[in-house]
């Protein structure tokens, strides 16, 4: 880093001085402002002259990036499902207990959701109560939960 240094700042007064000089018996106008911009030029080269030495083999293809972008996506959808599996499931339960409490039932079931196209959907419930019809009814067509994923106490 320092020998890139001491070999770098020369480089820049070098070209800060010549620039001047240039600039100076420039006759002004629009020769002058021709002179200025390619001076701007020759100075910005100067200094992002380092940057042409460095060894880029550290610094990751597009394709790596690409991979690396496509994967985290794929882990963020992957914790989204289940986040929203595991709410439809504990949300679903809750509403199942409330029902159930309007029909005169005591329970906490536990739901299972599974995902369809991404979504998580209630598939099954099991019901820490004796079979009630109308309880039963209700989850058939109302949360898609037939009789056959049903698990009642007792049963």
């Amino acid at each position: 880093m320092g020998e890139l240094l001491n070999r770098w700042l020369p480089q820049i007064i070098a070209a800060v001085f010549l620039l001047a000089a240039v600039y100076l018996i420039s006759p002004p106008g629009r020769m002058r402002a021709a002179v200025r911009f390619a001076g701007g030029l020759v100075l910005l080269t100067a200094l992002l002259s380092p940057l042409t030495g460095l060894e880029w083999t550290g610094v990751p293809s597009y394709t790596d990036w690409e991979s690396d972008v496509d994967g985290r996506i794929r882990e963020m959808r992957s914790a989204y499902a289940e986040t929203t599996r595991t709410l439809i499931e504990e949300k679903t339960a809750a509403y199942i207990s409330d029902k159930g409490r309007d029909l005169g039932v005591t329970c906490r079931p536990t739901v299972t959701a599974q995902l369809r196209d991404g979504v998580a959907y209630p598939f099954s419930a099991v019901m820490d109560c004796p079979f009630h019809p109308a309880l039963s009814a209700y989850l058939t067509q109302e949360l898609d939960i037939p009789p056959e994923r049903q698990s009642w106490q007792g049963r």
